[in-house]
């Protein structure tokens, strides 16, 4: 399945895998207050503004978990 999640910069994304919150070099070890972005080690699409609350029918922030699309 997919999973949907949104950037600290509030860039919506969609993945193939789960992925984890990631620095800017995309390191996904290290302090959690450099983390300003999601990866899952594969390939990801940069969504248009509103597209995850479309698909999921809520508001995704940084500060939430990603969401499996089912």
């Amino acid at each position: 399945m997919a999973w949907v999640a949104v950037d600290k910069d509030n860039t919506e994304v969609i993945f193939a895998h789960y992925p984890k919150r990631a620095n800017e070099s995309g390191y996904a070890f290290g302090k959690e207050k450099l983390k300003v972005m999601w990866l899952d080690g594969g390939d990801f699409v940069i969504l248009p503004s509103g597209s995850i609350q479309k698909l999921i029918g809520r508001k995704l922030t940084w500060s939430n978990e990603p969401v499996e699309l089912k």
